[in-house]
């Protein structure tokens, strides 16, 4: 399961209603308008905003068999926490320019998360249904 903490690119959401989001490929204008009236805006999680369903976020990671980052710097807080909370005992980072910065225990994959992240669920389900 993915849990997109700091949303996805291709949806958008009201200003006013977070929870409703819908579909989009194309920009965004200044009087785009959700279902609710309220302006259109990204579905991603803006600087100094927090973190889409952390609550839940917490709660995946403590229960964590397979922990998998991809798509950040490992320094950017609170998302970087749920590093040191999970008890996994697989921790893997798909970054094309990993830089651990002091984190033991990763096993690394050096490519795009685009490459990287299909290939691992490949291996992953292989080696789960053997």
């Amino acid at each position: 399961r993915v849990l997109h903490i700091h949303g996805e690119i291709f949806k958008a959401r009201s200003t006013f209603d977070f929870e409703e989001q819908q579909e989009i490929r194309g920009d965004i204008h200044l009087g785009d308008l959700a279902a609710d009236g309220h302006q259109l805006r990204p579905h991603i999680c803006f600087f100094e905003e927090t973190p889409y369903d952390w609550d839940k976020a917490m709660i995946l990671a403590e229960s964590a068999d397979i922990f998998i980052v991809a798509g950040t710097s490992l320094s950017v807080y609170p998302a970087a926490g749920l590093l040191d909370i999970t008890p996994a005992k697989r921790k893997i980072l798909v970054d094309p320019k990993p830089n651990l910065r002091g984190r033991p225990g990763f096993e690394v994959i050096a490519e795009p998360a685009t490459i990287g992240v299909p290939r691992l669920v490949r291996d992953l389900l292989t080696s789960a249904s053997s």
